[in-house]
Order: C-alpha cells, then sequence, then structure tokens
C-alpha cells in the first residue's frame, strides 16, 4: 500500500467513527425521534464534512492527486 493511500485510508476510517459518534450523540439525544435523514443532521455534520475535504484536499496536494483547477 502506497502512502498516499494508507493516509486516504486512515482519513476515512477518522471520517466513519467520527459519523458514527456523532449518530451516537443524536440518537441519545433525540431518542425515538432520530431519523437519518433530518434535516437537523445537516448541521451537525457540516463540520465534519468539511474537515474530512480539507484533510483530503491536503493528502491530495502533499501526493500530486489533486486535480488542478483550469
Amino acid at each position: 500500500m502506497t502512502a498516499a493511500q494508507s493516509e486516504i485510508k486512515k482519513t476515512l476510517q477518522w471520517l466513519n467513527d467520527e459519523t458514527d459518534r456523532i449518530i451516537d450523540e443524536q440518537q441519545k439525544k433525540w431518542g425515538e425521534e432520530y431519523r437519518i435523514d433530518d434535516e437537523r443532521n445537516r448541521a451537525a455534520f457540516k463540520e465534519v464534512h468539511a474537515e474530512f475535504a480539507r484533510r483530503m484536499q491536503a493528502i491530495g496536494e502533499k501526493y500530486g492527486l489533486a486535480k488542478e483547477e483550469q
């Protein structure tokens, strides 16, 4: 496995762990009201998605994998 693949795998695992953590928190908070498609989830996941994008961009730049903008 290349270094880039390893970093991507770790970043994907981080995203999965953070997503699971947020879901657990929301389920405890809302109980039976919790639904995965609830509009309130968007705000809860917004920061995680932004951080994921930032991390993936950094990996892309580090290993020359990012597409150059036209």
